[in-house]
């Protein structure tokens, strides 16, 4: 009886992993990461409203990161870890590359809910590498996301007709925090500002 147990648990995990889906992640020239025309860091406007990421590291010392969200339904979407490269997703800093572009990176769902051949939703979100996640990162440090979209997973990855594109371009941006000399010189201005009109009432 145990034996014919443990030969069917084999049979199972084997099924299941032949099952499990697989997608390709992967953009082109017109959905480019591209850094904010209007958020960015400081160090980094000379590239503001560029491509960015790939080849090496901006300015500020910020290293990006593409990942990949998906679940079975819009509302439940999941950082999953691609086949290859680092286990949160694609590192935007690889020598060689093409500005804003993620080459292709293969995903393989661990979920027994994302099968292949199965109607599936996913988003790609970038943000600084110097946080685990997206959901972790500061609104000071780089961020963006495309738009939830559906997609189908293939039952292996020579089976990919497709990778997954996303719609328009990935702005990534991050709120700019004024020195404290900076705020404090604004600050004297208001209340000087305050006074002056005081003093002509």
């Amino acid at each position: 009886m145990k034996k014919i147990l443990i030969t069917l648990t084999l049979v199972g995990a084997t099924v299941a992993g032949f099952a499990q889906g697989k997608i390709g992640l992967q953009n082109g020239t017109s959905t480019q990461v591209q850094l904010s025309a209007t958020d960015y860091l400081a160090a980094d406007a000379s590239l503001k409203g560029l491509a960015v990421g790939q080849s090496a590291q901006l300015p500020s010392g910020a290293i990006l990161i593409a990942g990949l969200y998906a679940g079975t339904s819009a509302g439940a979407l999941s950082l999953y870890a691609p086949n290859i490269g680092d286990p949160r997703g694609f590192l935007m800093n690889q020598t060689g590359g093409t500005a804003g572009l993620i080459p292709l990176t293969q995903y393989q769902f661990t979920s027994p809910l994302i099968l292949g051949n199965a109607a599936a939703f996913a988003q790609i979100k970038v943000w600084d590498s110097a946080y685990a996640t997206y959901e972790a990162t500061p609104l000071t440090a780089y961020r963006g996301e495309t738009s939830v979209f559906a997609f189908t997973t293939k039952t292996s990855y020579a089976s990919l007709a497709a990778s997954i594109l996303p719609q328009s371009p990935i702005i990534v941006s991050a709120t700019l925090i004024p020195e404290p000399t900076t705020a404090a010189i604004a600050g004297l201005g208001l209340a000087s500002m305050l006074i002056l009109r005081r003093k002509k009432a």
